[in-house]
């Protein structure tokens, strides 16, 4: 049985056992695409900046399960292993804020911990925001990567002057801002001229069928240890896989790796239209936005935002 269908670095997994393939099969990891790769490829050349070079900033917007925190834990893996490749110090950090942040201690906070600066939670905050700009430089900190930034810009406006004059205190070290969040912290860093200025903004918008989406379903296929070729990118289940998941990237994944655990269950060994809708059906009970519809292909359209907590 041929194996060419499959990335050759995973191909030992077709002789795994069956709950070794389906645990594969399950774990998240980064499938690259044109959109991702275009906003890395903008991070790299922030990264690799010479001294004295204008630091630049991002903003990469997009609904939750969109893939945001995907693309930020595959830079901060490539960063880790450069810096102990090249022996450097913690020049790119990051930090998750999964809950509004009213109290801009825990901003620091979350900084200082990556950094592993002591400090004290008591003190005052402009104590705590010059610990944390003394402790950047000190590590040489190219970036900063800002996970859930709506919560911190976007998510309270009596805090909002605070927030921003820490931003753009941090960014003046200089160093660079890679913000990933929701449309509405794309609005507080138009109100701020300087913040507008400072940030390149990067949208993911909801999946058509586009070559972009037939490479990534090509390429997602390749490491899915099925012995069979399923033809994700075909004419037959790449417009069932968008009409399906509405172009949302983690319904759509979550729709091929459901079907993909019971071809390997059942021996089937390739994704069918058959398993695909047996996915949606058993996926449609845990979440209400697994359902067929017509799909309307407004780019950046706004999604409800139920299985946010499963993607990025």
């Amino acid at each position: 049985m041929t194996s060419e269908h499959i990335n050759p670095k995973i191909r030992c997994y077709l002789d795994a056992s069956v709950e070794e393939r389906v645990n594969y099969i399950r774990s998240d990891r980064f499938v690259p695409y044109a959109r991702g790769d275009a906003f890395a490829a903008e991070v790299d050349a922030t990264m690799l900046a010479p001294p004295g070079a204008p630091a630049r900033s991002h903003l990469l917007i997009a609904d939750s399960g969109m893939g945001k925190t995907t693309l930020l834990d595959y830079l901060e893996r490539r960063y880790e292993q450069l810096s102990q490749e090249r022996a450097m110090r913690c020049r790119f950090v990051r930090i998750n804020l999964p809950q509004i942040v009213s109290d801009r201690r825990l901003f620091y906070v979350r900084i200082l911990k990556r950094l592993g600066i002591p400090f004290r939670m008591a003190d005052k905050p402009d104590f705590l925001h010059e610990q944390t700009i003394d402790a950047l430089r000190d590590a040489e900190t190219k970036a900063i990567a800002i996970d859930e930034f709506h919560n911190f810009l976007g998510g309270n406006i009596r805090h909002l002057g605070e927030h921003m004059v820490a931003i753009r205190d941090i960014a003046n070290i200089p160093l660079s801002i890679i913000g990933a969040g929701t449309k509405s912290v794309e609005s507080c860093v138009l109100a701020d001229d300087q913040l507008e200025q400072r940030f390149t903004r990067h949208r993911l918008t909801l999946w058509e069928e586009t070559e972009e989406l037939r490479n990534f379903l090509a390429t997602l296929e390749s490491r899915i240890p099925l012995k069979l070729p399923s033809k994700l990118a075909g004419p037959d289940l790449m417009p069932l896989l968008v009409r399906l998941s509405n172009g949302h990237m983690r319904r759509m994944i979550n729709l091929i790796k459901k079907a993909a655990e019971w071809a390997v269950t059942n021996g089937v060994e390739r994704i069918t239209t058959e398993l695909v809708r047996k996915a949606l059906l058993d996926l449609s009970g845990t979440s209400k936005y697994y359902e067929e519809r017509s799909f309307s292909g407004e780019a950046g359209k706004q999604l409800p935002t139920g299985d946010e907590a499963i993607y990025g």
